[in-house]
């Protein structure tokens, strides 16, 4: 009767965990290990999940009024700092007010875009498996 009462503790606290709120800072629900930078706010309806053969593939946006120069370089330094390293000698592709970059770590690619318009900052995140063939 104890194993039964822990199993469902267990599920319970897996269940509270599973969707907890982020706002500023924190990191993303949708990408677990993926820090959020201050400013921004995970949009958690858009956020896709899946588990494949080849690894997991997540998608989110998030949306805030910071800077996209700020979010550039809180990316820039942070992520080195969980494993990820930048895909090409340039970490950031900018174009007016839109900015990509591509990191690598492990099996894993992570695409960043962001796009800053009318104050608002929107950032794309995409992480795929390396081989990932769409």
């Amino acid at each position: 009767m104890r194993f039964f009462f822990a199993i469902a503790l267990l599920l319970a606290a897996l269940m509270t965990l599973a969707h907890p709120v982020r706002s500023d800072g924190g990191f993303l629900t949708a990408i677990d290990d993926m820090p959020l930078a201050d400013g921004l706010t995970e949009q958690k309806s858009s956020a896709m999940v899946f588990d494949t053969g080849q690894g997991r593939i997540s998608e989110v946006t998030a949306t805030g009024t910071a800077a996209i120069d700020a979010v550039m370089s809180f990316y820039t330094a942070s992520l080195p700092q969980l494993g990820w390293s930048a895909a090409g000698k340039n970490v950031w592709r900018r174009s007016g007010s839109k900015a990509t970059a591509v990191w690598r770590r492990g099996a894993e690619k992570l695409l960043i875009e962001l796009k800053q318009q009318n104050g608002r900052l929107e950032a794309g995140f995409v992480l795929t498996p390396i081989d990932h063939k769409p």
